[in-house]
This record gives C-alpha cells, sequence and structure tokens, in this order.
C-alpha cells in the first residue's frame, strides 16, 4: 500500500506499507527507455509478456519523454493518500534522473479516497474533474 509515509525515489526505488506483514518494504523499480531502446516494448519489459496488447498512444508517450520511466511493478496495488516523490540529482552514475513514473500492476490498482480526476479510457492521460 502506498501512503502518505510512502516514499518513492525514482532511481528507482520505492518504500511502502507492507499489508501482509505490517512493516516498510523497500522494493527495486527498473528504468524504462521507451520502445525502441533495448528495454522493448512495454508490456514486456513491465510484465515479461508479449501477450498484452501495446496501446500505440501509450508507446508514443513513452518514446517522447525526456527522461526515463522509473517502472514499479506490482501484484496489485492500493493508493491510500498521497506518496512523496523524490528526484535525486544528476551524478555521474545517474546523469539523466528520471522524473516519470509509472505504477504498474498485474491485477487492480485501487486509489483511497477516490481521486479528484478520472483516468482517459486509453489508461495514459490524466483529465481533472471542472
Amino acid at each position: 500500500m502506498l501512503d502518505e509515509n510512502s516514499l518513492i525515489v525514482t532511481n528507482p526505488k520505492i518504500t511502502a506499507f507492507d499489508t501482509k506483514t505490517g512493516g516498510a518494504i523497500t522494493t527495486q523499480g527498473r528504468l524504462y527507455n521507451g520502445p525502441s531502446s533495448p528495454s522493448g516494448l512495454f508490456p514486456a519489459f513491465a510484465f515479461g509478456s508479449d501477450r498484452i496488447p501495446a496501446n500505440p498512444v501509450f508507446a508514443t508517450q513513452l518514446e517522447e519523454a525526456s527522461t526515463p520511466w522509473a517502472v514499479f511493478n506490482f501484484d496489485s496495488l492500493l493508493i491510500n493518500g498521497t506518496p512523496t516523490f523524490s528526484v535525486p540529482e544528476a551524478s555521474e552514475e545517474l546523469p539523466n534522473p528520471s522524473t516519470n513514473v509509472i505504477l504498474a500492476s498485474r491485477n487492480s490498482i485501487n486509489l483511497i479516497p477516490p481521486p479528484p480526476w478520472e483516468p482517459l479510457r486509453s489508461g495514459c492521460e490524466i483529465k481533472r474533474a471542472q
């Protein structure tokens, strides 16, 4: 579960509450550099399967990003509150830190309370409620 005490560092790692153990866990994510990079198509990169159809609009947004994507993959995800995002300073080891984050899930992603925005059907943009 991600909540207001969760920290997402885009180098990438995430510290979250583990609902099974009741403690904090830190999980390493991976950097995705777009479909034309050695990372390949996103479904294969994130889920290890090319059986999931690629969304062309989503693929274009991934390709056009100026920095890599910090990807965190979950079996299921509950976001309860607002996690904190931290972008590391550029360094020799990390010359182009990611300012983009993807929270991916094989199953559901649930938000508590419901967000003040609606995801569009393409699943790759956010539309703010008026």
